[in-house]
């Protein structure tokens, strides 16, 4: 009998004991588990923080290069015209579709901007359009703004 008593003993105490590794190992296993998911989850907020980033970075490029072009060509155009009364074909097509391109790229990418660069942007665009008006002006030999 005190043999039985003895191995009872011995195996609450062993019971216990595996009891409480196993609750262990399922804690750390859970700890484990969360720290996998936040890592996941800020790893996911990265990648799509950087995906705006390279969004917003690819829409500013686009706006600078129409506008650029836009502004070259508009100048182009209003160089030829106040000096010869006349302008080639293909480049007043090209200034007309450089600024419907540009004007287009206002309104889409615009969002990007913060309100003084929006102001910016809208004061080059309405510069160029007056710049374009004023070559239509030379080309129908009116040498007065409107």
């Amino acid at each position: 009998m005190v043999m039985l008593v003895e191995y009872t003993s011995e195996i609450i105490v062993g019971t216990f004991t595996l009891i409480a590794a196993l609750t262990g190992s399922y804690l750390q296993y859970r700890q484990n588990v969360e720290t996998q998911q936040m890592a996941i989850q800020a790893q996911n907020t990265r990648a799509s923080a950087d995906y705006l980033l390279q969004k917003e970075a690819d829409a500013l490029t686009e706006l600078i290069e129409t506008a650029e072009r836009c502004q070259a060509l508009s100048q182009q155009y209003v160089n030829s015209a106040s000096g010869h009364g006349e302008v080639d074909e293909k480049l007043a097509e090209a200034a007309t579709e450089a600024l419907a391109n540009f004007e287009s790229a206002v309104r889409t990418k615009g969002v990007f901007l913060k309100e003084d660069e929006k102001e910016t942007v809208d004061n080059l665009l309405g510069s160029v359009r007056s710049a374009m008006v004023s070559g239509d002006h030379y080309i129908s030999g009116q040498n007065e703004l409107a």
